[in-house]
């Protein structure tokens, strides 16, 4: 973890916490004694005197921008921030996707990210340190049919993770993205058992994550020996 004063607990900041990997890192970070601040588009079933929750949908502008600064302006700092919000994939080939579903996945993905990552990057620049955490998806680097726009959308947080990890180094803040393969989540359950199977059987490790990976290396990515990797996009059960 960054913040190691033992009277002051680490400000964990995590945005899709309804569900997902985003519950399961905020009950990760709970356990470990943070102050975690969650939000998500509907209420949270997360029950914590260390947590906050807040209904944001992170594509909006105006709302996430008072949401993060109001962390600040309570905590006085933000430690880490994981932009794990992401919309549902669809297996839809491109010839047959909507501009609409275009905004919606690019928005929710990519827009997201960079609001909640450019609001907490504010506030750890005036304490120079922090860490920041995006999530990508396998899908970014299996170039599946039918998954375009999502990974598309994936691909270009992966830009913005490694752009935000130049212009923030001189500040001790380090921007990694992570690309896990399949873990057992609602969204991972809503896809059709033909697109699951065809999606393992294109990984190199050809089977489910577990939740301890994931967590696992975030916790080193958040800790002080971590502080010289910045820029990376590190893939979980797949060789690109």
């Amino acid at each position: 973890m960054v913040n190691r004063l033992a009277e002051q607990p680490d400000i964990i900041v995590i945005t899709g916490t309804s569900r997902g990997i985003g519950r399961i890192l905020a009950h990760h970070f709970l356990d470990r004694g943070a102050r975690v601040y969650g939000c998500s588009r509907s209420d949270s079933s997360i029950e914590d005197s260390n947590y906050s929750h807040a209904i944001v949908n992170v594509c909006e502008e105006v709302a996430t921008t008072r949401w993060i600064r109001g962390i600040g302006k309570a905590e006085g700092q933000i430690d880490v921030m994981i932009g794990n919000a992401s919309a549902v994939s669809v297996s839809t080939p491109l010839t047959l996707c909507s501009g609409e579903a275009f905004d919606q996945l690019f928005r929710t993905a990519c827009k997201g990210s960079f609001l909640a990552c450019r609001e907490a990057s504010k506030i750890m620049m005036r304490k120079k340190s922090g860490r920041i955490i995006t999530f990508s998806s396998m899908a970014e680097g299996l170039h599946m049919p039918g998954t375009g726009l999502y990974a598309a959308s994936k691909a270009a947080v992966c830009e913005l993770t490694r752009i935000f990890a130049k212009e923030l180094a001189g500040y001790n803040i380090t921007c990694n993205a992570i690309a896990p393969s399949m873990i057992e989540t609602e969204a991972v359950l809503e896809l059709s058992e033909k697109l699951r199977a065809k999606a393992l059987d294109s990984l190199t490790l050809k089977r489910l994550l577990v939740p301890e990976e994931i967590t696992g290396l975030i916790d080193y990515l958040v800790s002080p020996q971590a502080g010289c990797i910045t820029g990376q996009v590190i893939y979980m059960g797949l060789v690109k």
